[in-house]
């Protein structure tokens, strides 16, 4: 890409391929919205000028070392005829994969254009839209797969398998297309929108255990007084197989020689190995990636050991791939055929989250809004977001990478949240698949909807009466951390009136998003401050020098988790010896700018020590701020009269129980 000043484009506009123009039979851009072709088996491309194996295009960048060790072979030197051979003593991959069963219940879902990342690093970026399936995941490939090929007599017997979520339900609708009784073992804890999804599809839930440990053994346990058989969720070849059409479908779907590297989750490896598998066979020049948490890893740590790797615990806030041991024929092929690993952390998913939904641009010099209808506008869980996180992790880390291409799988979107809506003159073609999930009951709720962002924009949008978000409410506050747009710091002020507008003014221009403060020490308040920035690091550096010029001691706690998870609200606290306080609680719009007119509002006019303060910018249209000042009682009359004069809403607070209880 040029390195001058994008070009601003409209929503109607179409955005040019960032490696020059190209005819519209070979766009790279298939609609996002196109819910997928149904047909058995796709036809393989075998004309010489558009083969699925084309001949690579020649590498423009050189490829860092790899973070995990090369086994056995070195992958570099391969080459197609020398893995043409069966990974598997038993069983051939290819033609398992390009035989698969899988369209049955799947559909061949789009490749989309990835606009604002492709932008942002100056590559060609797209997204394998797996959250697109039926039942927004995968894992309905493999499942199906695996349960076709079973012998007549074990499809009498019925199957079991014990899942979470997303293998659950794609065990479920297999079993229901073939007519075969399931028996599906779901922890307690599994999230309710999947446990709902599962029985509607006609499986019988048994829900049991505090953890997946325990209902893995009351799954075996009804497996043998049952005779079911057992669906492995991952460790199987049919089940290896039929995630690997998902590897088929973007070669077909890529339309262009040049893919340098294919971004895959990982939890037990199904689908990692699966795409592995058929690509470094057709096109061993494609680095195949995968991505784990840095809390759920067991595939990076067993690939180091050189065998499967039990953890002692696995995170669980991306559950889908909460994997304590990955499978061994899983490893195996990972082993094999996978060239490196990225790691990433909670917060680096939630911005990946953010990223998938995102819809406009900023041009970083004009700061232009650029708007797209690429976007994915989906909100994907954690495991199905895993994929950008590592390929804008990779590429972050490795910025001479410029004008590659690059596909990032989006494994799933069963985000446990829940939307409640009452529809008000809602047009019904509007309706989508993709808008309204049909996966809980209508009795339960009027309608569910996975946020459709449409909606919200539309004039005959719905009236939302509920919203409870779980999950959600996570990635809110950690995605602007984990993408570096957003920093926190802690600094010590003098406790006297004018100190805090001072913090305020070396922090500005940057936003300011979060405030906590409680008078606690006569001379030296501790300030806890969160703001804005684009380039984290180097601004953050630069505001704590500026803040050192005027007197005020600072320290960067960004990556200080105790101070992310618990400090951030529990900052203040009860104040012993502040006297003469009143609590005012303000209400202004929430637009740039705002929170400065209000603190030089507050310091100019008043004389008063501020004892308390906080602020946190939710994105609402109303910014809310609790403060605390110091005023003798013969001044309150003053005091009031400097309330309404500054000319916001307010509410005294002085008398709440709730602040006599816990901050006085």
């Amino acid at each position: 890409m040029s390195s001058s000043a994008p070009r601003t484009y409209s929503s109607g506009d179409k955005v040019p391929h960032p490696h020059g123009p190209t005819n519209e039979s070979s766009s790279n851009q298939p609609p996002a919205t196109n819910p997928g072709r149904r047909h058995q088996h796709p036809p393989v491309r075998t004309d010489s000028s558009r083969s699925i194996a084309s001949v690579p295009a020649p590498p423009v960048f050189v490829w860092p070392s790899p973070i995990i060790p090369s086994h056995a072979t070195d992958k570099e030197s391969l080459t197609r005829s020398q893995l043409d051979i069966s990974d598997n003593a038993d069983f051939d991959y290819l033609k398992g994969i390009l035989t698969a069963r899988v369209y049955d219940v799947a559909v061949e879902t789009p490749l989309t254009f990835a606009t604002k990342l492709s932008m942002r690093f100056d590559n060609t970026i797209f997204f394998k839209r797996e959250d697109m399936q039926s039942l927004f995941s995968f894992k309905c490939r493999g499942a199906f797969n695996k349960i076709y090929h079973l012998p007549s007599a074990d499809r009498e017997r019925g199957v079991i398998c014990v899942s979470a979520g997303n293998h659950a339900q794609g065990v479920a609708l297999a079993a229901k297309k073939l007519k075969i009784n399931a028996t599906i073992v779901m922890p307690k804890f599994a999230p309710e929108i999947k446990v709902d999804s599962v029985r509607q599809l006609g499986a019988r839930v048994v829900l049991v255990g505090s953890d997946f440990d325990e209902a893995k053994r009351e799954c075996a346990k009804l497996a043998v007084e049952t005779g079911a058989v057992f669906i492995p969720p991952f460790d199987d070849p049919y089940v290896i197989s039929g995630q690997g059409t998902v590897g088929v479908e973007i070669l077909r779907q890529l339309r262009q020689d040049r893919l340098d590297a294919i971004f895959v989750c990982c939890g037990g490896g199904g689908l990692l190995a699966g795409i592995a598998a058929f690509i470094k066979r057709v096109r061993p020049d494609v680095k195949i990636i995968g991505v784990n948490t840095i809390d759920s890893d067991s595939m990076y740590q067993s690939l180091h050991k050189g065998e499967p790797v039990q953890l002692r615990e696995a995170g669980m806030f991306s559950d889908g791939t909460s994997v304590g041991l990955v499978g061994k024929e899983t490893f195996k092929l990972c082993q094999k055929h996978v060239d490196d690993f990225v790691l990433v952390s909670n917060d680096e998913l939630c911005a990946a989250i953010k990223d998938t939904f995102e819809g406009k641009w900023s041009c970083s010099s004009c700061r232009t809004i650029i708007t797209f209808l690429s976007d994915t506008r989906s909100i994907l869980e954690p495991a199905g977001a895993l994929g950008v996180a590592g390929l804008k992790k990779f590429l972050s880390a490795n910025p001479d990478m410029k004008n590659g291409v690059f596909v990032a799988v989006l494994s799933g979107a069963n985000m446990n949240f829940h939307v409640q809506l009452t529809l008000r003159n809602l047009p019904p073609p509007t309706l989508s698949p993709y808008t309204f999930s049909p996966q809980l009951p209508f009795s339960k709720w009027k309608k569910t909807c996975i946020l459709a962002p449409q909606m919200s924009a539309s004039p005959t949008a719905s009236l939302i009466e509920c919203l409870h978000f779980q999950r959600l409410r996570f990635v809110a506050e950690r995605a602007r951390l984990g993408d570096g747009k957003e920093v926190m710091i802690s600094a010590m002020i003098p406790e006297r009136p004018g100190s805090f507008r001072t913090l305020y003014n070396s922090i500005d221009p940057h936003p300011v998003t979060e405030v906590s403060y409680r008078y606690s020490d006569p001379d030296v308040a501790h300030i806890y401050i969160s703001f804005e920035v684009t380039n984290g690091p180097a601004e953050v550096n630069e505001v704590i020098a500026q803040l050192a010029d005027v007197g005020i001691e600072a320290m960067d706690i960004t990556e200080n988790e105790m101070a992310k998870t618990h400090m951030r609200y529990m900052a203040g606290g009860r104040s012993a010896t502040v006297t003469d306080e009143m609590i005012i609680r303000f209400r202004f719009p929430e637009r740039p700018g705002a929170l400065k007119k209000f603190l030089n509002l507050l310091e100019a006019e008043a004389d008063w020590n501020v004892s308390l303060f906080h602020y946190r910018n939710h994105g609402a249209d109303i910014a809310r701020v609790l403060a605390g000042l110091q005023v003798p009682p013969d001044q309150r009359t003053r005091f009031k009269d400097f309330l309404d004069r500054l000319g916001y809403a307010y509410v005294d607070e002085t008398e709440n129980p709730v602040y006599k209880r816990f901050l006085r």
